[in-house]
């Protein structure tokens, strides 16, 4: 004779809807609430955690190298949030119930979602607090910033070291504009047709390659030139022609940073008073560099070569 047993454990229909609801509002909810805690934690942490250490990254002195970082822990908060719901369903096939106890309790449930929310509320309160977009309103850095240009600027803390060759935002007697940093040392600086030349040689023109016309193509080729300022390189306009020049404005000039002064000047340097000198604490964002250009999308660019 057969002996049988009769399984007193109590299941419960899982609803696809509610799971994938869950999911896609609060990333990890749905597997939180049945019955994979440790799943859906990690994938709450894993969320936020490269938009967290973004700003750490950044404090790092990384310059420009964060633009790039920046845009894939976006997309991959992005991803994870839109991916994880069709995944669990996927992972639910076919299993219509489960265990009652593997099912969380609404209180801990609620108190996971207040959490998450909590969690994605700070992280993006700290991000936005450093990074931010910021449409470009003028032509003076052309070639390389248009009007119409979205670009990303992150605050600069006073603890911050500000590279010769990046691109600020300065709060000057004329409101906030873009500026090239030329130099940040007390130096005498010679400056003729719009072209810097700093003791020791360490600022050189060059000529533009083919790669650099390539990608300013409506910019007048016998104004545009190369400007070599340490690591950075960058194209710049250049008044070429003399006599021109000699209307505007006499043809050299010299410029005394002092200590504590920034030099920089506009890209464009066709135009008179197109250098200025600023103080330090006068900088409030750099630029990361752009991320969709006047004309439309395209590939983010860095603001320098």
């Amino acid at each position: 004779m057969k002996k049988s047993t009769i399984s007193t454990e109590k299941k419960r229909r899982v609803s696809p809807g509610a799971a994938f609801v869950l999911s896609l509002l609060w990333t990890g909810a749905g597997e939180f609430r049945y019955g994979r805690k440790s799943a859906g934690t990690v994938l709450a942490l894993l969320r936020v955690l490269p938009l967290l250490l973004m700003p750490v990254l950044y404090l790092q002195d990384s310059g420009g190298a964060i633009l790039f970082p920046l845009i894939a822990a976006a997309a991959w908060a992005l991803l994870l949030t839109l991916a994880s719901p069709p995944a669990f369903l996927f992972s639910l096939r076919g299993q219509g119930t489960i265990p009652e106890e593997k099912i969380t309790s609404p209180i801990f449930l609620v108190l996971f979602i207040l959490l998450s929310t909590a969690l994605t509320i700070g992280t993006l309160t700290l991000t936005c607090s450093f990074f931010s977009i910021h449409r470009v309103a003028g032509d003076d850095m052309k070639p390389g910033f248009s009007r119409g240009d979205c670009i990303l600027i992150a605050a600069v803390p006073e603890k911050l070291t500000v590279h010769p060759g990046s691109v600020v935002m300065a709060a000057t007697d004329g409101g906030m504009g873009l500026y090239r940093v030329i130099t940040t040392r007390a130096v005498t600086v010679k400056e003729e047709k719009g072209a810097f030349t700093l003791p020791g040689g360490t600022l050189t023109l060059t000529a533009p390659d083919d790669e650099t016309t390539a990608l300013f193509e409506t910019t007048p080729g016998e104004n545009l030139l190369v400007e070599e300022n340490g690591t950075r390189r960058y194209p710049v306009l250049v008044t070429i022609d003399k006599t021109e020049n000699k209307k505007k404005k006499k043809e050299t000039d010299t410029v005394m940073v002092k200590t504590g002064q920034l030099l920089v000047a506009r890209d464009d340097r066709r135009k008179e008073n197109f250098y200025r000198l600023i103080s330090r604490h006068e900088i409030r964002f750099s630029v990361l560099g752009k991320l969709i250009p006047a004309g439309g999308f395209g590939p983010p660019q860095l603001p320098w070569l």
